[in-house]
């Protein structure tokens, strides 16, 4: 990570930079419609849509996807 100087912390730099180190990112293209479904359905199951597409990739395929931090 960038090293910081004192008293000129910027909050959104420094998550911006964590998660740019421990997380791999990927886009996604659904049908019209479905990224809607997925919503009311993460929310159903109050989670984010992240997680259930984790969830639902780690029950199919038998894998683990989850962070270790």
């Amino acid at each position: 990570m960038p090293k910081y100087e004192p008293g000129h912390f910027n909050q959104n730099q420094y998550i911006n930079d964590y998660v740019k180190e421990k997380y791999d990112r990927m886009e996604l293209q659904l049908p019209k419609g479905a990224k809607d479904t997925l919503k009311a359905l993460a929310k159903q199951n109050k989670c984010s849509v992240n997680a259930l597409v984790i969830s639902a990739l780690e029950k199919q395929h038998g894998i683990i996807l989850k962070s270790k931090d």
